[in-house]
């Protein structure tokens, strides 16, 4: 066809538009969110309002497995100020939700993660972590005025 159209000067573009590629499916199963590496993660607290977020490179499910270790009575007894996550156990005796912990974002690069781990850490409230930890001074007054904000529609 290309061709015939060439020997009367019409010039012919071809453009696949449904490629077969995209009819088959992939072969590979979903990976869970919960074995899914480099992600920002948010745990409730089982008795009131109040929620840890963390980031992590690896798993989530790995980095639960290490936050239920600190947070079980006797470590927490042994140091309850290991982090966040053990002091709000220690000073109001509630225990977090771990059944209810969920990736709040995907994110492979270290700085993109740790950016928005403290971006989620100050925008949304009761959270337990320290909210000027590894967050830009150069933010603050732009948080200040624009609470509202929605984190759901984040990068």
């Amino acid at each position: 066809m290309k061709r015939i159209l060439e020997r009367h000067r019409i010039q012919t573009i071809f453009k696949t538009i449904i490629k077969l590629s995209t009819v088959l499916a992939s072969g590979k199963d979903a990976v869970p969110a919960s074995k899914r590496r480099g992600v920002i993660y948010e745990i409730p607290c089982g008795s009131c309002e109040h929620r840890y977020i963390g980031e992590t490179k690896r798993s989530l499910s790995t980095r639960l497995k290490e936050h239920h270790n600190y947070t079980l009575p006797i470590n927490i007894l042994k140091n309850p100020e290991k982090t966040a996550l053990t002091k709000h156990p220690a000073q109001s005796g509630h225990a977090f939700n771990w059944d209810y912990a969920h990736v709040l974002h995907h994110v492979n690069s270290y700085h993109k993660r740790i950016f928005l781990e403290s971006l989620y850490i100050n925008l949304k409230t009761n959270t337990v972590n320290d909210k000027s930890a590894n967050f830009p001074a150069i933010y603050y007054n732009v948080l200040k005025h624009e609470r509202s904000l929605s984190v759901t529609g984040l990068p």
